[in-house]
């Protein structure tokens, strides 16, 4: 390829005067600017050429089997290109050779590595740090174990030293002989390489070998094991039976006893064929006849015949002609009680929401044991509050049993305990502006109502009187 030889002169001889005017593609140099200019033919002085922007034209080769690949000792900068021996490409086949290879290397490599010579840190099923490689648990299966022989079945895997891969195939080469040793309480099997092992003796909990012992005992039972079936009689007596086996010993069963169970004697039938049935006592029939009943029990079945009887022969649930009685349930009478001298009601004792006194079970709703309540057109109860005549006026006022009013009842008058202390001793009872509550201070609120309840029994228990009044004040 020939010389371009390009005139060099200054910027003042480019540009002096008019300028010089340069024919298109005509080249110079600059000495003052450094730059080469081209000539277009009408700027005077030319155009810099930008060096950086020099493009080359390349081609797809794919037949030189030798190559080297170009270069730049710096990243940036107006540089000469630059080869080595040491980094080579052939172009045919596509492969890239160094001599050395630094960094982390990521992605699928594919191909044989001949030596590694400089550490490579690896991720993935296998692992590296240094010098340290990992493989991960579950990676290496059967196909990719190195082992240095074929198999041969009943052949187990084994390390060998030298070998490729580190295994190999090889056949047991030791076996062991049993044998067994008994005497009277066990049974040893011992071996020809290895520890001896001692079978005990069975017994009621554990498994085992049988002993000389046991076999003895089963075998002295054999007859009895085998035939199974016994003929039985019995032998009389006034006071006792024999039970006679045909193969085996009698039983003799004695007579009865105030204490043990036996057979009947002659005595005992003698002695209970003269009493009348279902009779309890050592009695006969004209005995129990005559005899009078003085303690309490309890007749079974049947109707008593006999006198009246008297109160203290009664039980607690018996009603009596006379005298004090507490009965214990509910009880009910098919016509209207009339006592000559009104109910009894004792002061309640200071179990919470005891209640004595008139109980009605009618009414629906939700109601909590204690509460003051009163009854709503809708038919169910609600609890009390003196702020309006609605919840506390002209309403028919209950004390609750319960959860339940038509099933644990709503106490109308009578005593009961609360389980706080509305007041002191004698104090007057009001419905309280807390909803359900009863207090022994009067409501004072424009448009409370102030309605007396009942009075304050105990001073610390919580026991009043429950009398609620049919009047009641509407404050101003």
């Amino acid at each position: 390829m020939g010389q371009i030889k390009i005139p060099r002169i200054t910027t003042s001889q480019r540009t002096g005067g008019s300028g010089l005017t340069l024919a298109a593609g005509e080249l110079v140099y600059d000495t003052d600017t450094g730059y080469i200019y081209k000539g277009d033919g009408s700027t005077a002085g030319g155009v810099q050429v930008d060096a950086s922007a020099v493009n080359v034209t390349v081609a797809d080769e794919s037949s030189d089997t030798t190559c080297f690949p170009l270069f730049a000792t710096a990243a940036t900068g107006d540089l000469s290109p630059k080869s080595g021996s040491n980094l080579t490409f052939n172009s045919s086949s596509g492969l890239l050779t160094a001599t050395l290879l630094a960094g982390d290397l990521t992605g699928d490599v594919t191909g044989n590595a001949d030596t590694v010579t400089t550490n490579a840190n690896l991720t993935g099923e296998v692992t590296s740090s240094g010098n340290a490689t990992t493989i991960a648990d579950n990676i290496v299966d059967e196909a990719n174990l190195k082992v240095s022989n074929a198999p041969t079945n009943g052949y187990f895997l084994s390390a060998q030293s030298g070998d490729t891969g580190g295994l190999t195939w090889a056949a047991s080469s030791g076996s062991t002989d049993l044998s067994a040793t008994a005497n009277g309480t066990s049974l040893t099997v011992e071996s020809s390489s290895g520890s001896n092992v001692a079978l005990p003796a069975a017994d009621t909990d554990n498994w085992g070998v049988m002993t000389d012992e046991m076999f003895d005992a089963i075998a002295a039972n054999t007859a009895k094991a085998t035939n199974v079936a016994t003929n039985l009689t019995a032998s009389t007596h006034a006071s006792q039976i024999t039970i006679n086996s045909s193969d085996g010993d009698n039983v003799v069963i004695a007579e009865a006893s105030g204490s043990i169970a036996g057979v009947m004697t002659v005595a005992h039938h003698d002695k209970l064929d003269g009493i009348e049935a279902s009779a309890t006592a050592d009695q006969t029939k004209s005995d129990i006849d005559g005899l009078a009943i003085t303690t309490v029990g309890t007749i079974d079945t049947g109707t008593w015949q006999g006198t009246a009887l008297a109160s203290a022969y009664l039980d607690a649930d018996t009603a009596h002609l006379s005298g004090t009685q507490t009965f214990s349930g509910a009880k009910t009478f098919s016509e209207l009680i009339a006592p000559t001298k009104g109910h009894l009601y004792a002061k309640g004792s200071d179990t919470h929401f005891e209640a004595q006194g008139d109980i009605i079970k009618i009414g629906t709703g939700s109601t909590t044991a204690g509460e003051l309540c009163y009854l709503k057109a809708d038919g169910t109860w609600a609890a009390t509050d003196a702020d309006a005549v609605a919840t506390s006026g002209g309403v028919l006022l209950a004390m609750a049993l319960g959860t339940d009013p038509d099933a644990d009842g709503m106490l109308l008058r009578g005593m009961f305990t609360l389980d706080h202390d509305p007041g002191t001793i004698a104090d007057e009872l009001y419905i309280s502006t807390t909803a359900g509550d009863i207090t022994s201070t009067a409501p004072s609120g424009t448009g409370d109502i102030v309605r007396v309840v009942g009075y304050c029994l105990d001073s610390s228990d919580g026991q009043i009187w429950f009398n609620p009044s049919n009047d009641f004040i509407v404050l101003a």
